[in-house]
């Protein structure tokens, strides 16, 4: 796989592997250049052989998609999803890859890998953890190795070191498959023997054991890492599967939660602090919990707020919490593990985990039953015995933590001659496939549309799964329309009812096991709510008061400032929030939503009476409600009607609209200095034309060669012939409304001294698009299989049928789509990319935010007009 001739490929690949032995044990610098010029020139002899991404368009063709895969502690996951029709050929590919691998193109990898570690360091909270985690776990590798590695662990690696590696632990004996979809595991399972038993085992190594010593009281540990201050404070637990584990969950679900009625939750309801959490590490070995303080901004020191979280732990061991929400607890702690298996990709992974930690399946998912089985005295216990006097205290004070930036190395872009198709691949493409099973929504049978009045719509479908209802009720008036939707939100979330304070607002919910959040996005005021069916209408109740009634609280208005405020710190340190700004700034200009939000002026001088305005007049606008669950849609709309809106019918009819673009007349260079940062964020966009339904499945045909996988033309020029990024994508996007025009966006985040190879790469994929002809059947194929498994989610599917809708379709798209696609051909393919994009007389315009002491400012010209802006013009402070 992978290979047109291993024979001749395999000398260049042995003499590459010597040549990293011998890197690794070269300190001169000069040797080493001389030693990394050999193995670049063997790899471009080797590159003549090679077929990169072959996996990636073998998996594009049987519909695949997600290809990728994750490091962590403990484990090792590849992962991805397919059509059902498809197992057999997946389940053969899947066994081959991990059967005597080659680590082909390794240098341009490595270099790859460099690029992920740069855009690591560029933000200040990855620092952070490692600083944080590398003081609470003093021997074990949880805290003294880093997953990415360290720079001089890049510069020195061992292929010989990689294949030991695999050959020890990739290992049947070590390895899980795990499977969760449409199929028959009968059917199957023959199949997953034949394929998977050929792989061997082996003799795993014991791990060795790294033991933690209990803290010495106190341990107190600081730095200067963080925009503003902060604290964590760590508390050695239990590891995974240990009988105390149940209790300690409910001990942090009343410390800290969704529904807000923990006691670190009430320090930042009642504003004492900024901002309080729990985090989790539960590993095989060890445990730990940690509380992140945040102090408010001004007149409170880490030392202050880190007495308030001890007081509130000593109310935890003091029992001070009542029999009904200890039963609260458990109940939406069970409730979110019914959520948790849901889809597909749920269950796998909690599947993996359990092999992981060496539980039965059957063990695992007893849960709730533990749950349920936990005593208050028991969870006082565990408040006393893992919250005591010993703890780390990590306090990180406002600094900038130097960086370390590294060198374009100057290599040969190994670059494979000509389109090849390995051996493994002629086998894999003759093999037999089964006939799709066609799942599309059906508009007439999957769902119920009921009017509730004027301007006001139930959409309904049938939860098939479990007892959980989920009801999204969306007013058609967003922050598009009014900036100040942002803290109006924010202060529905946070205040009580004219009735009923916020404490026991949120406590109510949490004894019928449900929770609500109010938000706003760009074109809607969302109220939502999910718990147990059986207490939906005592939650509408609750849910009413509350937007019919809501308090008027000014002390929430300084909690929100401070927020704010903190927000903006944070943001201004982060250099991939930063490139976000920019583009959203190069796009609509002084209407980007980061420039037309409230000022912290501004927010500092609301009022409560200002903000309940706001919401009221939300309240005016027309309203789609999106319940999944079990009840009845009759029944759901009468709850509604006499729950919930009681005749207050929303008046005015929605306007859906979008923020018109900046249109840009020449090619443009916009450019935000960072000069802290490592990585150029790299974003480009062209304009393209307007939407055509009709030809709608050409541009689904075109992303998927240009650049929507990892066998896309923009992955494998930028990333894998040339090392230039660890992330570079490109899509041609829909618009929002039928009139709308075409958007082709992509992103690249590069090494500085790269930004400009980046480019003219990128610029060359735009305006004279390589041309494979003998991709257009792969892609059509890819399509089709993609668009059968394009069925969205029950909890999802009516807010999809809408967005479908607002465009024009009257049914599934993929069900017009799946037959379209077979009629693409290369002629088809190459038509459309001439005409929206590469002659639609659209400019491309640049977005780069980065250290312009490391790019050829002048250079910069050729890609367009440069424009320089300062930070302070792409958002609001």
């Amino acid at each position: 796989m992978g290979t047109s001739n291993y024979e001749k490929e395999k000398p260049f690949l042995d003499k590459i592997d010597a040549l990293y032995e011998q890197l690794g044990k070269t300190t001169d610098e000069a040797q080493r250049k001389a030693i990394q010029t050999q193995i670049n020139e063997n790899a471009v002899a080797a590159a003549e052989f090679a077929i990169p991404n072959e996996l990636d368009r073998m998996l594009e063709s049987i519909g695949s998609e997600g290809v990728n895969a994750f490091t962590d502690y403990e484990q090792i996951v590849y992962h991805n999803s397919f059509p059902p029709n498809q197992v057999e050929k997946w389940l053969d590919i899947y066994a081959a890859r991990f059967q005597n691998p080659v680590f082909r193109l390794f240098q341009s990898e490595l270099e790859t890998v460099y690029e992920e570690k740069n855009r690591a360091m560029d933000e200040f909270t990855y620092k952070v953890f490692q600083k944080f985690i590398g003081t609470f776990f003093k021997n074990h590798p949880y805290g003294q190795q880093e997953i990415l590695g360290l720079t001089d662990h890049l510069k020195n690696p061992s292929l010989t070191k990689m294949y030991d590696y695999f050959n020890t632990y990739y290992v049947a004996n070590n390895m899980a498959l795990v499977m969760s979809g449409d199929f028959e595991s009968e059917k199957i399972l023959p199949m997953i023997r034949a394929k998977f038993g050929v792989l061997k085992q082996g003799n795993v190594p014991k791990f060795p054991e790294y033991p933690e010593a209990p803290f010495k009281g106190r341990e107190y540990v600081s730095g200067n890492y963080t925009p503003v201050k902060a604290g964590i404070m760590g508390f050695r637990t239990v590891p995974n599967g240990h009988p105390d584990q149940p209790a300690l969950d409910l001990v942090s679900h009343l410390l800290f939660n969704e529904g807000e009625t923990g006691y670190l939750n009430k320090l930042q309801l009642d504003h004492e602090v900024l901002a309080a959490l729990v985090m989790a590490m539960d590993y095989n070995d060890h445990g730990g919990n940690f509380l992140i303080i945040i102090p408010k901004i001004i007149g409170q020191s880490t030392e202050n707020a880190e007495g308030l979280v001890l007081a509130a732990l000593q109310k935890l061991k003091n029992g001070e919490f009542s029999e009904a929400t200890l039963q609260a607890a458990k109940l939406k702690l069970r409730l979110d593990f019914e959520r948790s298996l849901e889809t597909n990709n749920g269950r796998g992974l909690m599947m993996a985990d359990a092999f992981v930690q060496g539980r039965k399946w059957e063990e695992f998912v007893d849960y709730p039953k533990k749950i349920g089985m936990v005593t208050k005295q028991q969870v006082v216990d565990a408040a006393k015995k893992y919250y005591g006097q010993n703890y780390l205290m990590f306090e990180s004070k406002m600094g900038f933590p130097k960086k370390e930036k590294l060198e374009k190395p100057g290599f040969v872009a190994p670059k494979p001659q000509k389109e090849a198709q390995s051996d493994y691949a002629r086998h894999f493409y003759s093999l037999p496939e089964q006939q799709p099973k066609a799942q599309f929504v059906d508009f007439e049978k999957d769902f119920k549309v009921l009017d509730l009045g004027p301007n006001a719509r139930l959409h309904h479908v049938q939860n098939p799964l479990n007892g959980i209802f989920n009801l999204r009720i969306a007013f058609a008036w967003g922050t598009d329309d009014d900036p100040m939707l942002e803290q109006a939100t924010q202060y529905l979330g946070m205040v009580g009812t004219e009735s009923m304070a916020t404490d026991s607002l949120k406590r109510s919910f949490a004894i019928l096991g449900c929770t609500y959040y109010v938000m706003a996005n760009a074109h809607h005021t969302i109220v939502e709510c999910s718990g147990p069916e059986e207490n939906m209408v005592e939650s509408l109740k609750l849910l009413s008061d509350l937007v019919w009634h809501p308090a008027m609280d000014p002390k929430k208005i300084e909690a929100i400032y401070d927020a704010a405020k903190s927000d903006r710190k944070f943001e201004a340190r982060s250099v991939a929030e930063t490139g976000d700004a920019a583009i959203d700034f190069a796009l609509y200009g002084k209407n980007s939503p980061m420039v037309r939000r409230l000022s912290l002026k501004a927010t500092k001088a609301l009022t409560a009476k200002q903000l309940i305005a706001n919401f009221v007049a939300v309240r005016d606008h027309a309203v789609e409600v999106h319940y999944s669950g079990r009840k009845t849609a009759n029944w759901v709309a009468e709850a509604l009607q006499s729950q919930f809106f009681k005749g207050n019918y929303p008046g005015k009819a929605a306007n859906y609209k979008e923020i018109a673009r900046i249109q840009y007349d020449v090619p443009t260079v916009i450019f935000v200095e960072r000069g802290d940062a490592i990585q150029t964020q790299l974003h480009f966009f062209k304009e393209g034309l307007p939407f055509d339904r009709d030809n709608a499945w050409l541009a689904d045909c075109f992303n998927e060669y240009f650049g929507g996988s990892m066998a896309g033309l923009v992955f494998q020029e930028i990333r894998e012939f040339r090392s230039l990024a660890y992330t570079a994508r490109a899509r041609l996007n829909r618009p929002q409304v039928p009139n709308g025009n075409m958007l082709l966006r992509g992103y690249i985040g590069c090494q500085a001294d790269k930004t400009l190879e980046a480019m003219e790469v990128m610029n060359m994929l735009l305006t004279a698009m390589p041309e494979k002809p003998e991709r257009a059947d792969l892609v059509k194929k890819s399509c089709t299989e993609s668009a059968y498994m394009a069925r969205p989610n029950f909890r999802n599917l009516t807010e999809t049928v809408v967005e479908w809708q607002r465009i024009g379709y009257q049914k599934d798209p993929w069900s017009i789509r799946v037959t379209q696609y077979g009629a693409l051909s290369w002629e088809k393919l190459r038509e459309y990319y001439a005409r929206q994009i590469q002659n639609s007389g659209k400019p491309i315009v640049w977005v780069l935010t980065g250290d312009p002491k490391r790019i050829d400012m002048e250079a910069l010209a050729k890609f367009g007009k440069v424009v320089k802006v300062k930070e302070s013009e792409i958002r609001t402070n």
